[in-house]
């Protein structure tokens, strides 16, 4: 992931960075929001004006410094395809297996903040292809495929992640989304 492309205030970047690197020993706890703005700012409360709904706004940073990340590298190629784009993050993320676990478990106790952060991403892949307009059922079946990708990708052990990238093609033609 490339985090030169983040937006925002340039602390809560530095404390979600810090984050990728806690959270995957502990969790998305209080003491790893503190132990992150600690390294981060020097402050290990100052994640509290940063992120007044804590882990829900860290999580959220991150996804779109991701988003903006694969939107960047992707930027200017010709013929790009939904697939490619969940191939991008795929290889973006591909070190943070441990810290996207954590995500995934947090996601499971927060469905509806999950499905509209996802649908979010989603919109980012579809722009990517040149969807930009894409309806809400395109967005969500855009969604559907990342999702199950996502938490196959979490044990693949295949070579450069292929399995994953191979159902992420084969579900998007399935439902006609690539």
């Amino acid at each position: 992931m490339d985090w030169s492309v983040a937006r925002g205030d340039s602390r809560a970047v530095a404390i979600a960075r810090a984050l990728v690197e806690i959270t995957p020993q502990s969790g998305w706890t209080a003491s790893a929001l503190r132990e992150a703005s600690w390294r981060a700012t020097g402050d290990p409360e100052a994640w509290r004006a940063l992120f007044p709904k804590g882990s829900r706004d860290a999580i959220w940073l991150i996804s779109e410094v991701s988003d903006a990340s694969m939107r960047a590298s992707l930027a200017g190629r010709i013929g790009v395809r939904v697939s490619d784009a969940i191939a991008e993050r795929l290889e973006q993320n591909a070190d943070l297996k441990p810290f996207v676990r954590q995500v995934s478990l947090f996601d499971f106790a927060h469905p509806l903040q999950a499905f509209a952060r996802m649908q979010t991403t989603a919109r980012a892949m579809l722009a990517c292809a040149g969807a930009e307009r894409a309806g809400w059922l395109r967005r969500t079946g855009v969604n559907l495929i990342y999702s199950l990708t996502i938490l196959g990708w979490l044990f693949d052990r295949s070579h450069a992640d292929r399995a994953s990238k191979a159902f992420a093609r084969r579900g998007l033609g399935f439902l006609r989304l690539d």
